[in-house]
């Protein structure tokens, strides 16, 4: 007769082991130890964070815009333009400034285009040329980083090349990002969020520069002449900035 051995019964798991007390009390049954440490830093950053961006921005020591010279080197001021209160209402700027200024009667004069952000915000910030120019009708044909020497080294800003049906412009921008200039739109976010957490800044400024380009045959001997004079404006400009856009 055929038997049947009785099957061996399984081998007994192994004992867990007892909780410390103190995870016990805790209710940290099913947290790892390293799991639970990178939440507690976490938790601390944040509240690290959190303090330090909800302080206060430091107060801007400043000038006014509206005392900006109307002698810049050998360019004088030859008119102030005002902006509308529809364009003031989209762009909500702290302080903005519109001149054109002109280094001789028989050069076309550059204008000067400062919108200060005292603390920038979703609906308060730098709008980017790019982005407006075009939208204003501008076609940007040429694009590119032009450096100009800002204390001691070399900074970009960008130099546009403009047309509107037969009219044409040159441009010259640049962000001025608390001491900084910076050409890249990107950048000076990285470098606002990077100041909104270190320094408790926000604040920042467009500096932009335009002349127009005389059309016709002598359009193309022109352009190298617009561009001159718009470098010239804006190495005579950066000093005075810091005395209005702040460190």
């Amino acid at each position: 007769m055929n038997t049947t051995d009785s099957a061996s019964p399984p081998p007994a798991a192994a004992p867990r082991r007892a909780l410390p007390a103190w995870r016990a009390r805790l209710g940290l049954r099913l947290i790892h130890p390293l799991a639970g440490a990178c939440s507690l830093l976490l938790l601390a950053a944040l509240l690290w964070l959190s303090h330090h961006v909800a302080q206060e921005q430091p107060k801007l020591v400043r000038e006014s815009l509206a005392t900006f010279p109307e002698q810049v080197d050998g360019f004088h001021m030859i008119q102030e333009v005002p902006l509308t209160p529809q364009v003031l209402k989209v762009l909500r700027p702290t302080e903005v400034l519109v001149r054109y200024y002109q280094r001789r009667p028989e050069e076309p004069p550059v204008s000067l285009y400062i919108p200060f952000f005292a603390k920038q915000e979703e609906d308060s910030r730098i709008h980017n040329p790019a982005a407006c120019l075009p939208g204003a009708g501008w076609q940007i044909v040429r694009r590119v980083r032009q450096p100009l020497p800002w204390r001691g080294k070399t900074a970009y800003a960008n130099l546009v090349t403009l047309q509107k049906g037969l009219d044409w412009q040159m441009g010259l921008y640049w962000i001025h990002s608390r001491g900084r200039i910076v050409a890249n739109e990107y950048r000076a976010k990285l470098y606002l969020m990077y100041d909104v957490f270190t320094r408790h800044r926000r604040d920042g400024a467009l500096v932009r520069l335009m002349t127009v380009v005389p059309g016709g045959p002598q359009r193309e001997e022109a352009m190298p002449e617009a561009k001159q004079r718009l470098l010239d404006f804006a190495k005579a400009l950066l000093p005075i900035l810091p005395r209005y856009l702040p460190d």
